[in-house]
């Protein structure tokens, strides 16, 4: 009882930091009532979560669907009545063409009276990942592409900006044929794979938490980025 008691101490204060974190604490305590591991595992598990979670100072507020279980980081930007509806749309699309390459292979709709435009785009994170190769251990940056979709809503001088559907892809394996490299094998894996996070082995909770975290800032990043660009409009005219 005493150890139960112990274990709750160290669970309860993540309650409520994120929907994804409070997936965590769910997910550990089911699999324990399931028999997957004994009490003092449980509460291995538990301590050394609340120490992991300590070192990254907190958990990546992931927003689930709670309809589809799917991670979708949703940003609502409200604009100056001079940035009108249309020059939101047109510098989205510069953006996009900026951040993403040819416009003709990333978009995928555009509709300047209902204000939609749906772009393919794709970004690069580069995480920390937990290495053993014969006696040497440590930490070594691994390069994901994520690739997801955005989904753009105007309406008058405000912009809802969606990103959804995040895959990592990344090769596995491989030759180098001339001055080419020739993946074996492209893996994709959606985002939704690595969490809750606790599901996977204690020793892959680090990569996984540091692969989130990146992925957060870096969506954080682009919708910081297109606000900016949408705001300076003028700015790029003044000279």
């Amino acid at each position: 009882m005493k150890k139960l008691l112990l274990l709750l101490i160290v669970l309860l204060p993540f309650i409520g930091i994120g929907q994804t974190a409070e997936l965590e604490k769910k997910s550990l305590t089911e699999r324990f009532q399931n028999g997957d591991f004994n009490q003092e595992t449980y509460l291995t598990y538990a301590t050394e979560w609340k120490k992991l979670i300590t070192e990254f100072g907190g958990y990546p507020e992931l927003p689930v669907n709670e309809k589809t279980g799917e991670i979708e980081f949703i940003f609502i930007e409200q604009f100056s009545d001079s940035i009108t509806k249309e020059i939101i749309f047109n510098r989205i699309l510069e953006w996009s063409a900026i951040n993403f390459g040819n416009i003709k292979d990333v978009l995928r709709y555009k509709n300047i009276e209902n204000g939609k435009i749906i772009i393919k785009g794709m970004f690069v994170v580069s995480h920390l990942k937990d290495y053993t190769f014969l006696f040497w251990e440590g930490k070594y940056p691994e390069v994901k592409k994520c690739y997801e979709t955005y989904i753009f809503t105007i309406k008058d001088n405000k912009l809802k900006i969606e990103i959804t559907s995040l895959v990592y892809k990344y090769s596995s394996g491989g030759n180098v044929s001339g001055n080419n490299y020739v993946p074996i094998n492209v893996v994709e894996i959606p985002i939704e794979y690595y969490y809750p996070i606790t599901d996977a082995k204690p020793k892959l909770w680090s990569d996984h938490l540091d692969l989130l975290y990146r992925t957060k800032l870096k969506t954080d990043n682009l919708a910081k980025s297109l606000e900016q660009y949408i705001s300076n409009n003028a700015i790029d005219y003044d000279f």
